[in-house]
Order: structure tokens, then C-alpha cells, then sequence
């Protein structure tokens, strides 16, 4: 396709668009690179684009370490990335996905926070590939830190509502502490 003029910016614009095609396809690995070739008596360019599809790839297992206190079950709930099966094609299970990954972390230590574990972390991500099948183990590395139990809230400076309608207010019972 003949396209009137292009610089630096607009080429890696292209490839980052090319490579997120390619992450979208299971290409986890895609590379992209370019080289331009001046024609000096037409005075144009070629850019010339070059992809190596690198490795297909799907999620085999997801696992994770250092979850005492909450299943994996639970935390596979609450991830968007999924084990690679049979009618994968339906949940996108076993699409592997770096921002989907990073977001799964957030989500973990999100659900971490919500039961009490207040400084609970996922410390690392790793990610076993089998070059040869494109198979894809990862692992999260959790630490759960100390669990912190909701003792009580009360509210000042408040002479229009007494404690109790504002504790129900917020959802909070009576037999809670």
C-alpha cells in the first residue's frame, strides 16, 4: 500500500498495533522489527517489516504460593486469565495475555484486602514456558501478611443522627465489632 509520508513514530506505532494482533492470536512472543530502505532516485522509502510469530502459546496450569488462608479456588474466581481446555474458545480459557496477568494480580491482592489481609502482596509472577508446545505454567507468588479483623467505627460530630441509625446506614449490625 503506498502511504505519502511516515517517521519513527508512526512505524512504532504500526508494530505495537501488529504486535497486539499477534498477543491477541496467542502469539505471546511476537517480534516486529523494520528497516528502511532509501531509494535515492525517487527519493522514497521502504519500510520493510519483518515478524517473527514466536512461540503460540495457551496457559496449561495457574497455581499459586503462599495462599494459607485462601483457596485456589477462590482466587482463581476472581482472575480473568483461565487454564487452557476443550471449549477454551468460549471463556478464552488458556489465552495467555501480559496485561491480563497484571491485571490478575491486582485482582488477587484486591480480594486479599477485601477479606482482611490488608497487606497482602503478590511478590512475583512467574511465568514456566515450554517452547516446544507453546504451553504456559504460571505461577503467583503470594505473601498474605497478617489478617485484620474489623473492630468498630463511630462517628463525631454528627448531632442529627444517632450511632446506631449510621452504623445501619453503612451495613454494619449491631453484633458487629
Amino acid at each position: 500500500s503506498k502511504i505519502n509520508w511516515i517517521d519513527d513514530v508512526s512505524i512504532l506505532v504500526i508494530i505495537e498495533k501488529i504486535k497486539k494482533l499477534y498477543a491477541e492470536k496467542q502469539y505471546y512472543k511476537a517480534e516486529v522489527t523494520y528497516d528502511i530502505k532509501k531509494n535515492e532516485t525517487s527519493n522514497a522509502v521502504d519500510v520493510i517489516i519483518t515478524v517473527n510469530e514466536g512461540v503460540f502459546g495457551k496457559i496449561r496450569t495457574i497455581s499459586f504460593k503462599g495462599n494459607n488462608n485462601i483457596s485456589r479456588f477462590q482466587l482463581k474466581e476472581n482472575i480473568v486469565s483461565r487454564e487452557a481446555w476443550i471449549l477454551g474458545f468460549l471463556d478464552r480459557g488458556g489465552v495467555y495475555r501480559k496485561e491480563m496477568v497484571d491485571y490478575d494480580r491486582f485482582q488477587i491482592e484486591n480480594f486479599y484486602h477485601n477479606n482482611g489481609f490488608y497487606e497482602a502482596q503478590v511478590m512475583n509472577v512467574k511465568l514456566q514456558e515450554n517452547e516446544k508446545n507453546g504451553m504456559i505454567d504460571i505461577t503467583f507468588f503470594i505473601e498474605e501478611g497478617q489478617i485484620y479483623k474489623f473492630n468498630n467505627i463511630s462517628f463525631q460530630n454528627n448531632s442529627n443522627r444517632s450511632q446506631e441509625k449510621l452504623k445501619r446506614l453503612i451495613g454494619m449490625k449491631n453484633e458487629d465489632k
